[in-house]
């Protein structure tokens, strides 16, 4: 049986004049320590991935990738990258309903 593993990832052309300017990290910013400790019993193996924060959502991101995406972000101007895990709403955190059709979820935690 034939099993596929697809991390996706959506990107726009970036259209401009002058030279690429690689700058690491730019666009990622690191949750806080109380917001990843509420989301790690989420996830399986949750040493495997990180979680990166873009305005009010919480994505999680392959360990293994995160260098690979951050590079790709500062040369092209993506749409989405990683799963989407929760969104932040004044001190709660909403479950995406990207992440509960994620494999990674840890199902057992939510029950």
């Amino acid at each position: 049986m034939y099993k596929a593993k697809v991390f996706y990832f959506s990107i726009y052309k970036k259209e401009t004049t002058d030279g690429v300017r690689i700058k690491p990290g730019a666009r990622f910013n690191t949750p806080t320590t109380k917001v990843i400790d509420r989301i790690k019993p989420w996830t399986k193996e949750p040493d495997r991935f990180r979680w990166v924060q873009q305005d009010d959502l919480i994505l999680q991101i392959p360990d293994l990738l995160l260098s690979e995406v951050e590079w790709i972000s500062t040369l092209l101007y993506p749409i989405g990258k990683g799963t989407a895990v929760a969104e932040i709403k004044h001190d709660k955190l909403i479950p995406a309903h990207a992440f509960a059709l994620s494999n990674t979820i840890q199902s057992d935690f939510f029950r």
